[in-house]
């Protein structure tokens, strides 16, 4: 945003970018909205969906308000597909609900394999028996 003036006295001007991340800071605040209602449906406090869900109750706020604030600004806060993914579980909402209204595909719910937990080397373990299970359906389907 800039500051100006002119003949009518001091004027008020937005970027491009000043815009464009208003609009994302609304599509989070929306998805942070479906995050509350969920949340409250489920009854649990922001602390107890953190804890379900693996992450830390200022992340969690940080996303249901939609933004994180940063060297004094608002920016809009994202998640990646896993962590809301966890947070929909946390609240009884599906994923794939979570995921479209956070902008991903909306099959990208089945790619998300919750490996919290897990040792590096059982996490390559999962990665190879997804490799086994395509291959084997792939050999199926000839």
């Amino acid at each position: 945003m800039h500051l100006g003036t002119g003949a009518e006295g001091p004027r008020t001007t937005t970027t491009a970018d000043e815009a464009a991340g208003a609009g994302q800071l609304a599509e989070r605040q929306r998805l942070g909205e479906l995050i509350r209602d969920a949340r409250e449906r489920a009854g649990l406090s922001k602390r107890a969906a953190a804890r379900r869900a693996g992450i830390s109750e200022g992340r969690w706020r940080q996303l249901e308000d939609g933004y994180e604030q940063a060297h004094g600004r608002r920016t809009p806060a994202n998640a990646t597909r896993a962590t809301l993914v966890r947070m929909a579980q946390a609240i009884s909402l599906p994923p794939a609900e979570l995921l479209r209204a956070a902008g991903f595909a909306p099959d990208s719910a089945a790619e998300v394999v919750d490996v919290t937990g897990l040792r590096p080397d059982e996490v390559a373990r999962v990665r190879e028996f997804v490799r086994f299970l395509r291959y084997e359906r792939a050999a199926l389907q000839r």
